[in-house]
């Protein structure tokens, strides 16, 4: 379970589930009865005020789709997902953590909204407090630079509400322990792939990694050769995707283990392809045939 910092914005918010949060989401948004009963289940706890206020929650939507361009639909998106955002002050709350998270990472208008449509939460992460001490520790482990961590947070934009100890450097120890990764092979499996923080180590990462080693009798570096040249393949459910792949591309090329094998080693990309006899074309069958038996 990923911890995530939510909702930092102070004495400026107050909020509570109560008639006028739902009549505004009814009104405002023509939500249904399951989203609004969602978006208050969302709502912070231990407050005592009777609700939100609607000119100024109008006020705070408003300003917020003028500011990121947003449909309403966009908008609406970006409330349920963030429903405390109705209690906040736009100019004291939610302007300036824009602003710092634009400034910091350099980030035009459409890759701001980008950001906020993708993870809503982001507004209710403490800029000071959370987002950049969580980005400097990312970049200094990782030795990234300014493009490099803007690419990272483009990637996952998720990835700024997620705890730096008790998250990201876990992730990062256990990966590179793994494989046995180099700092710099580090970081180009985290450039290439935002399955490293997405999809949690202990309960995905590990056992499709031992899932594809045992089926492919890979040793340690051949696993870690495998990663290295697709490392997407992190994200990737074993039982979902690889193990179907892998047994669609053995039957229709007839292979053996040991050639399967030879096939995923010179091209790992096959483990990215839905193989089929219908999908698999000529060039493709001709080309594997020949990693199969050594030449490419």
């Amino acid at each position: 379970m990923l911890s995530t910092v939510f909702f930092g914005f102070g004495l400026a918010c107050t909020l509570q589930p109560s008639g006028r949060t739902a009549t505004f989401l009814r009104v405002r948004f023509a939500c249904t009865d399951d989203e609004v009963l969602r978006a208050e289940r969302r709502l912070l706890p231990n407050h005592v005020h009777p609700g939100i206020d609607p000119a100024r929650a109008g006020d705070t939507c408003d300003s917020l789709q003028s500011l990121l361009s947003l449909s309403e639909l966009e908008l609406k998106k970006v409330v349920l997902g963030a429903p405390p955002v109705l209690g906040c002050s736009f100019e004291a709350n939610i302007a300036p953590k824009l602003a710092a998270l634009q400034s910091r990472l350099s980030l035009s208008e459409p890759e701001l909204k980008r950001v906020v449509l993708n993870t809503p939460a982001v507004l209710g992460c403490g800029y000071e407090a959370n987002i950049a001490p969580s980005l400097a520790a990312l970049q200094s482990r990782l030795s990234l630079s300014e493009p490099e961590l803007k690419k990272v947070v483009l990637g996952l934009p998720a990835v700024l509400g997620y705890s730096y100890e008790a998250n990201i450097a876990p992730s990062l120890a256990a990966l590179q322990s793994r494989l046995s990764l180099s700092e710099p092979e580090l970081k180009k499996v985290v450039l290439s792939t935002s399955a490293v923080f997405s999809c949690g180590y202990e309960a995905n990462i590990a056992p499709s990694l031992a899932a594809l080693q045992s089926r492919l009798s890979l040793s340690e570096p051949e696993l870690k050769k495998v990663v290295l040249r697709i490392s997407p393949v992190l994200g990737y459910s074993y039982e979902a995707n690889i193990a179907p792949s892998l047994a669609a591309l053995q039957s229709c090329l007839s292979l053996s283990e040991p050639e399967l094998k030879k096939v995923v080693l010179t091209l790992p990309s096959v483990l990215c392809h839905q193989c089929s006899a219908a999908a698999l074309s000529p060039t493709s069958r001709r080309r594997w045939r020949r990693c199969s038996r050594g030449s490419r």
